[in-house]
């Protein structure tokens, strides 16, 4: 495997790892934005005239896909690491 598909991959891997919290960080801005955050957790969220309540709410919940994809970040890390080491010195 070539050096730039190493690190091609290691890339990819890296961004599957950081989806999940890259979803719940938008969400929590939208959410916060619009005072959609009660004391009791969400309430019902109209966005451009669209309860938008249950998309933000699943975009909440997909940060419980980070306990699949921090592993595969990390080994995206690692394949990095493996990658910048295994370059020639210039």
């Amino acid at each position: 495997m070539t050096q730039g598909t190493l690190l091609w991959l290691a890339a990819l891997l890296i961004a599957i790892g950081a989806l999940p919290f890259l979803s719940v960080g938008i969400a929590s801005v939208i959410l916060w934005a619009n005072g959609c955050m009660g004391p009791d957790g969400l309430v019902p969220c109209a966005l451009y005239d669209d309860d938008s309540s249950g998309v933000l709410a699943n975009m909440l919940l997909a940060g419980w896909y980070a306990i699949i994809s921090i592993p595969i970040g990390l080994i995206g890390i690692v394949l990095l690491i493996f990658a910048v080491a295994k370059r020639p010195a210039d």
